[in-house]
């Protein structure tokens, strides 16, 4: 069984998937990340609706610019006198608003907050995408790493197995001990047939998050460590900087430009335009003419529209402003909890390598001892047993902490190329 597991250094729990020496073919958490990056669907779809809402925030200004319009006309008419007139127009007109009651303003900051708000989501989605490839990547490792330990630990049982039988053959044990080894042998080689199975499994899913279109993977590389400092993070200052935390704070900021555009029905608008027009009844036409002119507006009644609007607004903000408290203090928890999680995962990582180490040398002295006939076959079969069990929840300790790191990192909302 390899070294899982690394002592505690100056308040640190350090521990790492001790991985043999692979290929140059196989996936390593970098590559991964690389892979994921050009191929998931998810980041695909949140940079497409940064897109969108850029492009929609743009329109938003178009209130600020003036707009310019065009128009030709043709007629035809008869008279009493059987007469035959025709009349041709062309005009182009440009209009500028000069004052709209603060409603471009408002739809302006809310296209500029929209695109925050989806730079954000893109930040989320880019946080579960890192989560669902660090539990994938995770997965895989521990599949391999998995197989490796049942094919000893199969490898074990039939050496057990051959032990078994020839003090059964010469009389020294009974047939029911040879038989429970058999039935233990097939056991572990079931087990690592399985294990193969889950394998390719967590290879096939790895791919999916990846963006891959074949079906599967070959193995990944590297090694993953779990660092836990021994002082507890700021976890109320942290949630301040999580993507959900900061995204509740844009809606905010939303829902008040909405109250500015409620209001901006009781403001007069103000705006200017010059229409230039040619008509005559030959074309094109010859004829001359030009308007300038001014228009301001202001509305008196609206049958009790802009009040409504302005006190759904005012009440938009006091939901927006609970939803943000509310972020802040459920943010702040579930990264205590992930933290906390990762603290027991780490620890009660050292404490079972503790107990393989124990379980190690037992097995070896056991073994002595029963060649010698100093323990009975049942205590050293249920020491053998202890081995295992052992051996396997140490590997599995060990997966239950990558993804609690996992699981932490995701909770601060880190991206793709954040530290770990």
């Amino acid at each position: 069984m390899k070294r899982l597991l690394k002592a505690a250094l100056s308040g640190f729990f350090l521990i790492c998937v001790a991985l043999p020496k692979l290929s140059a073919q196989d996936w390593s958490w970098d590559k991964i990340m690389l892979e994921a990056e050009k191929n998931n669907l998810d980041l695909a779809a949140a940079a497409a609706q940064i897109e969108s809402a850029r492009a929609h925030g743009q329109g938003a200004q178009s209130g600020y610019l003036p707009q310019l319009s065009g128009a030709g006309g043709y007629s035809k008419s008869d008279t009493s006198e059987n007469r035959s007139l025709d009349s041709y127009s062309v005009s182009l007109t440009a209009q500028q608003s000069l004052f709209s009651g603060f409603a471009t303003q408002a739809g302006a900051e809310e296209g500029r907050l929209n695109v925050l708000r989806a730079e954000l989501n893109f930040a989320k989605v880019e946080s579960g995408v890192r989560y669902s490839l660090a539990t994938g990547y995770i997965n895989a490792l521990y599949g391999q790493e998995n197989v490796r330990l049942l094919q000893q630990i199969r490898d074990r049982k039939e050496a057990n197995k051959r032990l078994i039988e020839l003090r059964f053959l010469g009389g020294r044990e009974n047939r029911g001990a040879f038989l429970r080894a058999d039935a233990q042998l097939s056991q572990a080689q079931f087990e690592f047939e399985q294990a193969n199975r889950a394998l390719l499994l967590a290879q096939r899913n790895l791919a999916q998050v990846m963006g891959r279109e074949d079906a599967a993977i070959g193995s990944v590389s590297g090694s993953w460590d779990v660092a836990v400092s021994s002082s507890l993070p700021d976890f109320k200052s942290l949630a301040l900087t999580t993507p959900e935390y900061r995204d509740s704070l844009k809606a905010l900021l939303v829902t008040r430009t909405g109250l500015l555009k409620a209001k901006s029905g009781f403001y007069p608008s103000w705006s200017v335009s010059a229409t230039g027009r040619k008509q005559g009844d030959v074309f094109p036409p010859a004829t001359d003419s030009w308007s300038l002119g001014t228009a301001l507006t202001f509305p008196f009644l609206s049958g009790g529209s802009d009040f409504n609007a302005v006190r759904q607004a005012k009440a938009d903000i006091a939901k927006a402003v609970f939803d943000l408290n509310s972020r802040r203090l459920s943010v702040a928890f579930a990264l205590e909890n992930a933290y906390i999680s990762l603290q027991d995962a780490a620890a009660q990582s050292k404490i079972q390598k503790q107990f393989l180490s124990a379980a190690e040398e037992r097995a070896r002295i056991a073994r002595a001892q029963y060649n010698n006939g100093l323990v009975s076959y049942q205590d050293w079969d249920l020491i053998e047993s202890d081995l295992t069990s052992a051996q396997k929840q140490t590997l599995e300790s060990l997966k239950r902490a990558v993804l609690a790191q996992a699981a932490w990192l995701n909770a601060q909302g880190k991206g793709l190329r954040a530290l770990e």
